[in-house]
């Protein structure tokens, strides 16, 4: 039996409770969930991309990214990628 994967869709969702600290992983981490039509998935930055994230949102604090529109590329129900706030 062979699955056949369907090709990455964009789709908008919604960012909610957005948080910082090491979790379950050691280091660093800014995570938060990203509300979609049919669910929420959890979107996890560690390191530089922490940094590199908060400066292209442009936020004076994390708590700025609630609500804030943003477009990722899902393959059925799993997320592989964020692209872009909106």
């Amino acid at each position: 039996m062979v699955l056949e994967m369907s090709e990455p869709k964009e789709e908008l969702g919604v960012i909610g409770k957005v948080d910082f600290g090491c979790r379950d992983i050691g280091r660093p981490c800014l995570w938060f969930e990203i509300k979609l039509l049919r669910g929420c998935v959890v979107k996890a930055f560690t390191d530089q991309h922490v940094l590199d994230f908060v400066r292209e949102a442009g936020v004076f604090s994390i708590s700025e990214l609630e609500g804030r529109a943003c477009v990722v590329k899902m393959q059925g129900d799993m997320l592989v990628g964020f692209e872009r706030l909106k």
